[in-house]
């Protein structure tokens, strides 16, 4: 990887200065698609009429196709959120689900799923960054993609080097650029000055590994959008040019017959009343322009069904798609969308191994846990609509054939199958423990050969 035997051999300001001016026009492009994603800066807002004279009319809709694709991606891989256990099979399997459950309700981790989700979806990559707080807990945050740069020889996952680079105002109001360095072991805080990067601080991060973790869309770091936005844009034009028709009125003039004339004064105000007089033996009448709105319209549905088709996205708008609901339906109709989101899956699976030994290095060293970060199960779960009474019948043909565990990790609304268990067995705990003590009298009525003794009637 560029720069990698430059850094181990010692980073310097120089060196930052050589990696941000290279990785520049990248990350200037990944800023172009979050902005785009936001609608600040779109191509139709800045489109270019060649030698035509810009319309006075806006002539620049935006259709949101972008920001529907990406909903719709995490919405279907993040709505739910995924669960973390431990192997129970490991000797350190209490301590270590301890420290991983407080890990996600601390930094509210299905939350950092979701924008790890949607930063990849939109940007083809996403980052996170483990530090520990003030108060010596272990924290979590997502990195915008466009500040960030991991340096690593092989597995993306695996960084030896990380740089945020970013802009914050000083007091007179002009920005300066900052940049944050991470190694195995320390956090490098630099300012741009001078034409250079100058050190201003370093301490240990208390981490037996860089700290940054790189979260891959998929291996060619491509956006979900990417390959349709030539199509968004010329939707957008498409539909911009026929709204300027029909707003600016270019869809009928007005033509006067027999030499009438009307002075500009005369048009503003027929155009406030409604109703103006002509010279006798002279007329008006509207010529209407006559245009194909079949073939327009075509070309619109054409371009829509491009779009959803080639982003691998679901038209929930689409009567079709409703059309049947059943599960096995449903699951054929999400196929293409349910494709990006395993590529993804697998991907964000490894990448938050990385997390958990990153972690994990902290735990050790605070004897909080020792855990194998191999061992940690995750599991993500799609956001579909279910059929309960289908689920029901379908697992309780396996009750008795699979242990119980695996049954409750097949039902969607249980997020933490361990946990469930725990509350089954407290609850049986209790019923023991509240046992009528008619059982107890019961059982001394019972003599030696098992049956119970005859009780002598009353008058």
């Amino acid at each position: 990887m560029l720069f990698l035997k430059e850094l181990r051999a010692g980073i310097t300001g120089d060196l930052v200065k050589k990696v941000y001016d290279h990785y520049s026009p990248q990350l200037t492009a990944i800023k172009s698609k979050y902005t785009r994603y936001t609608a600040e800066e779109l191509p139709i807002h800045s489109r270019d009429y060649g030698e035509m004279d810009e319309p006075e009319i806006e002539a620049t809709l935006n259709n949101d196709f972008f920001g529907e694709i990406i909903g719709l991606k995490v919405g279907h891989f993040a709505g739910k959120a995924a669960s973390y256990s431990y192997d129970k099979t490991r000797p350190e399997h209490r301590d270590a689900y301890n420290a991983i459950s407080r890990f996600q309700v601390v930094n509210n981790i299905a939350h950092i799923d979701t924008q790890t989700t949607k930063d990849a979806a939109i940007c083809g990559k996403a980052y996170r960054l483990l530090y520990i707080d003030p108060e010596q807990e272990l924290r979590v945050m997502s990195l915008k993609p466009y500040e960030t740069v991991t340096i690593y020889e092989n597995d993306p996952t695996e960084s030896e080097f990380a740089f945020r680079f970013y802009k914050i105002e000083q007091t007179d109001g002009e920005p300066i650029i900052r940049a944050d360095v991470y190694d195995d072991f320390k956090m490098y805080e630099y300012v741009f000055k001078n034409d250079s990067f100058h050190l201003e601080n370093e301490r240990l991060h208390l981490f037996s590994y860089c700290p940054v973790i790189k979260y891959q869309n998929n291996d060619e770091e491509q956006g979900d959008a990417d390959k349709v936005l030539s199509l968004i844009d010329a939707y957008d034009r498409t539909l911009s040019d026929m709204n300027a028709e029909i707003t600016s009125f270019r869809m009928a003039y007005l033509a006067f017959l027999g030499g009438a004339e009307l002075t500009k004064e005369q048009v503003e105000l027929m155009r406030k009343i409604g109703a103006f007089s002509l010279p006798d033996g002279t007329d008006a009448k509207f010529i209407v322009k006559q245009l194909l709105d079949a073939p327009i319209e075509n070309h619109l549905n054409r371009l829509e069904a491009n779009i959803y088709q080639f982003s691998k996205t679901p038209n929930m708008r689409d009567e079709n798609f409703s059309n049947n609901s059943s599960g096995i339906s449903l699951k054929y109709k999400l196929s293409n969308i349910e494709s990006k989101c395993l590529t993804f899956e697998r991907i964000k699976t490894y990448a938050d191994i990385r997390q958990f030994k990153i972690a994990g290095s902290w735990w050790e060293k605070k004897k909080v846990a020792k855990i194998d970060a191999y061992s940690v199960i995750i599991q993500h779960h799609r956001n579909v609509p279910i059929d309960l009474n289908e689920i029901a019948d379908a697992v309780s043909k396996y009750v008795g054939i699979l242990p119980l565990e695996i049954l409750l990790d097949l039902m969607p609304f249980i997020d933490d199958p361990e946990y469930v268990l725990d509350l089954i067995e407290q609850e049986k705990e209790s019923l023991r423990k509240q046992q009528p003590e008619e059982d107890d009298d019961l059982d001394e009525d019972v003599n030696n050969d098992g049956r119970v003794s005859e009780v002598s009637e009353t008058a």
